[in-house]
């Protein structure tokens, strides 16, 4: 007998023995896994790759239902989420789980890779499920899949289906070091329920993992709405910024355009008063003379030279003012003609700066709509070109492509800090360019200048055709 017993003993250290190295074998298995990869791939397990069970439903009031449940049936809860396995909620858990199976290490990876089959069968079944955990409880779960993506499961357990085998718990207490009378203590407050009790409890849970996908797929979709609200709110207050920027730029442009066009009048008026003025003056002093010869009997025709050379002037000085205005042979002849007539009378007027042209274009190329703002950006840049550029010679390039015809103006200025240009310090300059780009572009073409301090100015405007 005493033969016998000490056998019987050494069985049972040896299947402790074995139980120990199992589980040291599944702790080094599970420190192995390719844990890395997981940041990599844990996308796939969320709905429209980025929405877990946290981002869709209201955890908080998700545990006050799951207290509520575990106070009126005395079973357990638990949300765990997937595949991270992290316990979100766990409501009325059993002391025998929460101070022993879970709290000791080796019995925990037990509890591990018991939740790891029990998911697995979730996952294959895509419906509730109920298994033996390795610690020897029963356990059931009921999955969360929303738009065809598990992304938590609702647990219930921690309770026998009959009463336990207490030799096999006492063993179990002292393979993994609990205290035994405390283990046995808890073990004894396991409640021992029917299979259709438990059952009926795991139904009502898959009923409420449904009412949950539908609260997630609503709020996924409330979700979606309010970001595309948010969109729309972002692009208006966008355009709206835009508009709001386009209107202040217009309402200073339209100032700036009306003391231009004041400046303008006033130049003309000067022009009228200072040169027609004194021609016309010089005409009637003229005839004056010549009507008091005439009533003294002088019939002398030289007497008309003055006012005959006089009218001639007058009309060159009308001709440039209404050329300035718009030039008729814009009309008349077509655009290259009209800017080699602007270039000669600009030569004639500044012979300091040196031109140098050319037009590698075809009259017939150029849209009619194109031709009076290609003619007045050409006069305008020349303009600023002789206020402010003090350049000694400037260069205009038009060219015909196969999409689209392409302006170039150069000078060997003095150029200027593109980013210290502002209107108080350079109100022509800043007119002038504005000028320009508003006619490029309400003309379908794109307007882009440099200019470099001390090495000259580029305007280059194109239009696609």
């Amino acid at each position: 007998m005493i033969d016998q017993e000490k056998t019987k003993e050494q069985l049972i250290e040896e299947l402790l023995q074995l139980r120990r190295r199992v589980a040291e074998l599944e702790g080094e298995a599970e420190r192995n896994i390719g844990v890395e990869e997981q940041p990599s791939r844990i996308h796939r397990y969320l709905v429209d790759g980025k929405y877990g069970i946290r981002d869709l439903v209201d955890i908080d009031a998700l545990r006050r239902v799951l207290q509520a449940f575990s106070k009126a049936t005395g079973f357990t809860t638990g949300l765990v989420d997937y595949p991270m396995q992290k316990v979100l909620i766990a409501t009325g858990w059993r002391e025998i789980c929460a101070k022993f199976h879970r709290a000791y290490p080796d019995s925990m990876r037990r509890c591990k890779k018991s939740n790891a089959l029990l998911t697995e069968q979730l996952q294959s079944q895509k419906r509730s499920s109920i298994n033996e955990c390795e610690n020897g409880l029963m356990d059931g779960a009921t999955p969360i899949i929303i738009k065809g993506i598990h992304i938590a499961s609702i647990k219930t357990g921690q309770v026998f289906f009959q009463r336990p085998h207490m030799e096999y718990f006492r063993n179990q207490a002292e393979m993994f070091g609990y205290d035994p009378e405390e283990y046995i203590n808890a073990l004894n407050a396991v409640p021992v329920v029917s299979e259709g009790q438990f059952r009926d409890a795991l139904s009502f849970l898959s009923e409420l993992a449904t009412m949950i996908v539908e609260l997630g797929m609503n709020n996924l979709e409330i979700r979606g709405t309010l970001n595309e609200l948010e969109e729309e709110i972002s692009e208006r207050k966008r355009t709206e910024f835009a508009l709001n920027n386009s209107r202040e730029e217009l309402k200073h442009l339209s100032s700036r355009l009306l003391i231009a066009q004041e400046e303008e009048r006033k130049r003309i008026a000067g022009e009228l008063h200072d040169s027609l003025g004194s021609h016309l003056t010089a005409v009637t002093f003229a005839l004056q003379t010549a009507r008091k010869r005439l009533s003294r009997g002088v019939s002398d025709p030289s007497c008309l030279d003055n006012p005959i050379a006089e009218v001639k002037s007058i009309i060159e000085e009308v001709r440039g003012i209404w050329m300035a205005l718009r030039p008729t042979i814009l009309d008349n002849v077509g655009l290259l003609p009209a800017l080699d007539w602007y270039l000669d009378q600009y030569a004639n007027n500044y012979p300091e700066i040196g031109v140098a042209r050319e037009f590698q274009i075809d009259e017939i190329n150029i849209p009619e709509q194109l031709k009076i703002v290609l003619f007045r950006i050409v006069q305008e840049a020349f303009n600023n070109i002789a206020k402010h550029s003090q350049a000694k010679s400037a260069q205009i390039h038009m060219k015909w492509t196969d999409s689209g015809i392409e302006l170039t103006i150069k000078d060997n200025g003095v150029g200027f800090d593109m980013a210290a240009l502002q209107p108080s310090a350079g109100e022509e300059r800043g007119i002038g360019l504005t000028s320009m780009r508003e006619r490029a572009e309400l003309s379908g073409g794109v307007f882009a200048f440099k200019s470099i301090p001390g090495r000259g100015t580029t305007l280059r405007t194109y239009w696609p055709l």
